[in-house]
């Protein structure tokens, strides 16, 4: 028997689903168009960053950023 998936996990696969199946380019500008509403946690040094910029070189989307200042 399968477990029911929360409401969470429903939206964020959905999500994946959708950035899946969209071309880098528009996953891109979706990202540009919001980046003021998006945060990057970064791992490693356990700090949160804004997006600075993002760029597409054609196989990959690249994101810059900067520390989150509150």
């Amino acid at each position: 028997m399968s477990k029911k998936k929360t409401i969470d996990e429903e939206i964020e696969d959905s999500f994946i689903g959708l950035a899946n199946n969209l071309p880098l380019s528009d996953v891109m500008r979706l990202i540009e168009i919001n980046a003021d509403r998006i945060k990057i946690f970064h791992y490693e040094l356990s700090t949160l960053e804004d997006i600075d910029t993002v760029g597409f070189n054609g196989a990959c989307i690249q994101i810059s950023t900067t520390p989150h200042m509150e």
